[in-house]
């Protein structure tokens, strides 16, 4: 199978066929456009998102202690 072979009947979304080419690069555009703008914040926001994840991971690590722990008691 090549990249161009059909892989199913119908199209994913109702109306995915009937977009011109101009609205379906307009529509690329407005996505990639987007991804920046998000891609974006979520750099800026880096350091608040290392900080959870460090939180989250002593969490899980405390959680898993206390099974360990509990199981051993049994």
């Amino acid at each position: 199978m090549t990249s161009h072979d059909e892989t199913q009947d119908q199209p994913m979304m109702d109306g995915a066929t009937e977009a011109s080419a101009s609205d379906k690069q307009q529509g690329k555009k407005d996505q990639m456009e987007s991804d920046a703008v998000r891609n974006g914040a979520l750099e800026d926001s880096a350091l608040e998102d290392a900080a959870l994840e460090d939180s989250v991971r002593s969490v899980r690590a405390v959680g898993e202690d206390r099974t360990a722990e509990s199981a051993d008691g049994e």
